[in-house]
């Protein structure tokens, strides 16, 4: 019995270095006023983030969300949202590190239409 426990608390402990998480905020970009101050982006509810080979999560009410990496380094998946397009889509083909710094993802509506939203006729 004494074996069976130690083996699962090696394997435990094993996964648990190898699987990281990093913290991160789904939001809209800021904007000026016509006044000139700055207003900041809303926090987007209901995100989908997915990192490459590994898990998918969905954003917070707050936007915010916490994705389980497979490693120190990371590639995005995806992130989606109905109605968002993302503001860099170079986001999606950069290296991460794992930080304790949020991952700041930033999305918009598009305007006119773009190649993911065509313009409705």
């Amino acid at each position: 019995m004494n074996r069976i426990a130690l083996l699962c608390l090696t394997l435990c402990t094993v996964v648990a270095v190898n699987a990281q998480t990093q913290q991160g905020l789904v939001k809209t970009k800021g904007r000026l006023d016509n006044n000139g101050k700055v207003v900041k982006g809303k926090p987007l509810a209901d995100a989908t983030v997915a990192v490459k080979n590994g898990n998918s999560v969905k954003s917070g009410q707050n936007g915010t969300f916490v994705l389980t990496v497979p490693g120190s380094n990371y590639y995005l998946k995806e992130v989606k949202k109905q109605g968002y397009v993302l503001t860099d889509l170079d986001v999606l083909s950069r290296k991460y590190e794992l930080s304790k710094n949020r991952l700041m993802l930033v999305m918009e509506t598009p305007v006119g239409g773009s190649r993911l939203f065509p313009p409705r006729l």
